[in-house]
This record gives C-alpha cells, sequence and structure tokens, in this order.
C-alpha cells in the first residue's frame, strides 16, 4: 500500500467541497443555516476559500484513492500579547497579529481514521502537534481526533477565517 500526501489539484475538487460540506452538516459549529438552503450556502462558502490564493489544499491518496484532505491557509494570523514601545513612550501591553497555519478544514474518510493520515495531513499542511495553530471548522470527530493527538497548542478561532486579514499593533 502507498500513501502519498501531495497538493490538490482541480480533479481533487469535487471530492474535496463534497467531503467538507456533508461531513459538516450536522456540527452544531457550522452555524444556523436552514437545511433546505444548506447546500447551496455551504458549497458557496467552501468553494470560495478554496478559491482564495492564501488557501492550500493537501490530499492524502493511498493506492490511488482520496483518503482524505486538509485545506488550510498559510498566511493567516492570531493575536499574541506583547510589550512595546509606542513613539519612543514607555513600554505597553498590546495585541500584535502573528503568523499561524490556520486549518479550514480535516477531513478522513471513515475507513481510513484512526491510521495517522490526519495527523499526516496536518503536517503536510504545515502544522505541528507542538506548534501553534488555529483552525476554522469545529466538529465532535475533530474535538476527539485533537485531544487523542494532543495537538495543545490548536485553539479554535473561526472569526478569523470569516473576516479580512489585518495586522494592527493595538496598546492598551
Amino acid at each position: 500500500m502507498t500513501l502519498l500526501y501531495r497538493p490538490a489539484t482541480a480533479a481533487d475538487r469535487a471530492f474535496i467541497v463534497d467531503s467538507w460540506v456533508e461531513s459538516y452538516r450536522h456540527a452544531h459549529a457550522a452555524g444556523f443555516s436552514p437545511m433546505p438552503l444548506y447546500q447551496r450556502h455551504a458549497r458557496e462558502s467552501v468553494n470560495w476559500y478554496l478559491d482564495q490564493p492564501s488557501t492550500g489544499a493537501i490530499v492524502a491518496e493511498l493506492d490511488g484513492m482520496l483518503a482524505g484532505f486538509c485545506a488550510a491557509d498559510r498566511t493567516a494570523t492570531t493575536p499574541g500579547r506583547v510589550r512595546r514601545r509606542v513613539d519612543g513612550g514607555p513600554l505597553k501591553w498590546g495585541t500584535e497579529h502573528r503568523p499561524v497555519t490556520m486549518v479550514l478544514y480535516l477531513y478522513v474518510k471513515d475507513a481510513f481514521r484512526h491510521h495517522g493520515i490526519g495527523v499526516g495531513l496536518m503536517a503536510a499542511s504545515g502544522v505541528i502537534p507542538e506548534g501553534p495553530f488555529t483552525y476554522a471548522s469545529k466538529t465532535p470527530m475533530g474535538d476527539e481526533f485533537l485531544k487523542r493527538h494532543q495537538f495543545i497548542e490548536g485553539r479554535w478561532r473561526p472569526l478569523d477565517a470569516r473576516f479580512p486579514k489585518t495586522q494592527p499593533l493595538e496598546t492598551k
């Protein structure tokens, strides 16, 4: 058996969109969308994220069959507390946005779960268990995955994926 992690191609797009939309359908965190409208809204949203230049998707291919994917934004930022002098004045605490990988969605087919494919997809997307990252989508399976693999620096920050990126230094 040969397992390969590779960048997604246009031919992989239907698998990614269908898997993302269907597996997120019953997640509490999927938001407030009536089921008659869910398919259309979710597909538009997923395609919008995949079309962003900052989004990359990695697929796991096992003997020619797609086993999963990870869509991530490697140019995302997350706020962190810093002390800085502003205009030569005294040191003040503020917030500075730091680069971090944001996992938009991670999916592994049921038949391939618990074999390390999710961890491999995260690593191929630039995430390591000990390092900081954020994630935008929350599912019960995802929570179980994060606990089992002790991704201790992962933070659920869905709003970071919803709003335009800014990198101001805010002082208080």
